[in-house]
């Protein structure tokens, strides 16, 4: 009776080969975040979703897109940004920083104003199994003085999959 045991040592010994192997890397992530900005007493909460890709596990460039509500009555602020960040990944925490460039729409009251954004941001991941992402970003916005209604920083809260 030796020898089945034998025979299953090396296939017990490959299978632990396989589950102790690193996980690829998930160069892409989907999210979906809900947000909030400053000056508080004219912004409310806002909605948007991310999609990013990530090279070499090291720099990170995304689009977003974000509607910010206000709560002045008819207003709020869309805008769409490119995004670039460096990330170093901390086994399943992930801090990153980078800057971003974008145009924006503002509609208030019988006005709307339409120009470009600047972002510098940071923020962190942290990455669960199955492809679960949490992150949390906070932004100092630049957008013009002109603009009807002043968005000086924004905040995020997403959950997504990445792929």
């Amino acid at each position: 009776m030796p020898r089945p045991r034998l025979a299953l040592l090396p296939a017990l010994l490959l299978a632990a080969a396989v589950a102790m192997a690193p996980r690829s890397a998930d160069p892409a992530e989907l999210t979906a975040f809900l947000s909030g900005g400053s000056p508080g007493e004219l912004w409310s909460t806002g909605y948007g979703g991310m999609l990013t890709i990530t090279l070499f596990n090291i720099v990170g460039g995304e689009i977003e897109g974000t509607w910010q509500g206000s709560e002045l009555p008819s207003t709020s602020l869309f805008s769409l940004s490119a995004k670039a960040y460096v990330s170093p990944q901390f086994g399943r925490f992930v801090p990153y920083g980078g800057i971003g460039a974008g145009v924006y729409r503002e509609s208030v009251f019988n006005d709307s104003d339409t120009g470009t954004l600047g972002l510098v941001f940071v923020g962190v991941k942290l990455k669960f199994p199955m492809g679960l992402v949490l992150r949390g970003e906070y932004q100092w916005v630049d957008i013009p003085m002109a603009a009807p209604v002043n968005l000086d920083r924004r905040y995020i809260f997403g959950a997504g999959l990445s792929f």
